[in-house]
């Protein structure tokens, strides 16, 4: 309680000392108590108003023109393998099921709509398979995943502007919502491609059965995101063997939070780093989707599909569990009404220019071994990007939170300081300058006590030379009188 008085009495606060002040009147302490009451109220409430407007407050874009200061990134480009190719096809099927097992037999059949993830096509085979079931398997699919093809067996001949590079050193695999894919520029890679002027990727294929997509480094394709499948096999004009020439335009979005002062919820949108996902080890929109059709799968079918990465075996779904996954409605009601996934801090919007797609004459000379298909990316960089940055910076609040307590309190920074001292640090000094004036009042006891001693047979020792004197002189007298009788 003393040093609350103590601390009180210090005019840190404007009106605190009157609390104290044994000299007033209890009325004159009554009124300054009522008045500091309802200045600590207006302060609470102002203060917790800018706060709560501090946490509305989203972040804000404008746009940059400054192109000749950025670094813009090449697009990354994901193919995928969407069917089976015979010949690759009759290596795989001799070692699953035998060499006398042809090509359109149920079981071959069977292993390429689950390999390739055919949905459309599981109530054809579920039927064909419910008859005879010796001829499918009716769980452990991720085996038909042997069905895909590995990068040396897709990909012949890559080249970035003049540099012709190893296509399987760039293009990396990565789990994408059509399952195992291979991507270029994209996470992971050992360069990062950036734009000089308009720099033109080459790749070719064996195989004309692919989905290309251009997307934003760091995404891959998923069911959501299909605008961003630029080539793809399936499409009713497309030509097997073919030339495409792909124009796309780059639009960057960048954040302004060097000193990471913006929570997620204020700015929306989350960095790489900030992973949440469970099935992925860095976040991205597009991770975040797949993983919400897996948890939505796992959710309404107990199981989800065996091309999504990170489940046990367990999870994995049957066949009767991948036409729940393909049929179940609820699934894309979860998706669309559950599934929030904000987008990257760092992020690129990729716009399809233009697309053209030609047939290969007889002739044409292909640049690698065994090519059937050639893909030209150009990608032209943009003039302007959008920026997100706090339009409320934290030193705005502080700035409030400070004049509001100011304003009815009067008090300051160096205030909450002297707070932290009494009652932490001026306890501490307390107790060691009390340890220090025991230890001196000891010590001076001691010396009195030294001194008293001292003084006491200093005194003994002139009562002894008194009585020794005065013995002395009775004897002179004894032998005077003595002389004096002689």
């Amino acid at each position: 309680m003393a040093i609350w008085k103590e601390y009180f009495e210090v005019p840190t606060y404007r009106a605190t000392h009157a609390l104290v002040n044994e000299k007033l009147h209890w009325s004159e302490r009554i009124f300054w108590l009522i008045t500091i009451a309802i200045c600590a109220g207006g302060s609470y409430h102002v203060i917790a108003h800018s706060i709560e407007d501090y946490n509305r407050q989203k972040a804000v874009f404008r746009v940059d023109t400054n192109y000749l200061d950025w670094t813009t990134y090449f697009p990354s480009v994901v193919i995928c393998e969407k069917n089976g190719q015979t010949k690759a096809l009759e290596k795989k099927k001799s070692e699953l099921f035998g060499a006398k097992t042809s090509y359109q037999d149920n079981q071959v059949l069977h292993a390429l709509d689950m390999a390739f993830y055919r949905p459309p096509r599981f109530g054809e085979r579920f039927e064909a398979c419910r008859n005879r079931p010796q001829e499918c398997l009716q769980g452990n699919y991720s085996i038909y995943m042997k069905f895909r093809s590995v990068c040396t067996d897709l990909l012949t001949y890559c080249s970035y502007g003049t540099e012709k590079f190893d296509c399987c050193s760039e293009f990396l695999p990565v789990d994408t919502g059509y399952g195992k894919c291979f991507a270029f520029n994209n996470r992971g890679g050992s360069v990062k491609f950036n734009l000089t002027r308009t720099p033109t990727l080459i790749v070719e294929a064996k195989k004309p059965f692919l989905v290309l997509s251009v997307l934003s480094p760091g995404s891959v394709p998923t069911t959501k995101n299909t605008r961003y499948e630029i080539a793809d096999s399936g499409a009713t004009n497309f030509l097997p063997s073919s030339l495409h020439e792909i124009y796309v335009g780059i639009q960057d979005t960048v954040t302004l939070d060097p000193e990471g002062q913006m929570s997620i919820e204020r700015r929306q949108c989350r960095y790489h780093e900030e992973n949440n996902l469970k099935h992925f080890s860095f976040y991205s929109q597009s991770n975040c989707e797949i993983e919400c059709y897996i948890e939505a799968q796992k959710k309404y079918c107990g199981c989800a599909a065996h091309i999504f990465p990170r489940l046990e075996e367990h999870e994995y779904c049957n066949l009767t569990g991948m036409l729940c996954t393909n049929f179940n409605k609820d699934i894309e009601a979860y998706m669309a009404r559950d599934c929030v996934c904000l987008t990257n801090c760092e992020n690129s919007e990729i716009n399809k220019i233009g697309y053209i797609m030609n047939k290969i004459p007889d002739k044409f000379k292909w640049l690698g071994k065994g090519s059937q298909i050639r893909f030209i990316i150009k990608a032209t960089p943009s003039t302007i990007r959008n920026i997100r940055y706090d339009s409320t910076p934290l030193l705005d609040l502080i700035v409030k939170i400070g004049g509001a307590v100011g304003f009815f309190l009067g008090c300051s920074f160096l205030s909450c300081i002297q707070l932290f001292y009494y009652f932490f640090i001026r306890p501490i000094a307390n107790h060691y300058e009390l340890k220090e004036n025991r230890k001196n009042v000891f010590k001076n006891r001691k010396m009195n006590e030294n001194f008293l001693v001292a003084k006491r047979k200093l005194r003994l020792r002139n009562v002894e030379k008194d009585i020794q004197n005065n013995l002395f002189k009775k004897k002179v007298q004894i032998w005077h009188v003595q002389r004096y009788h002689e």
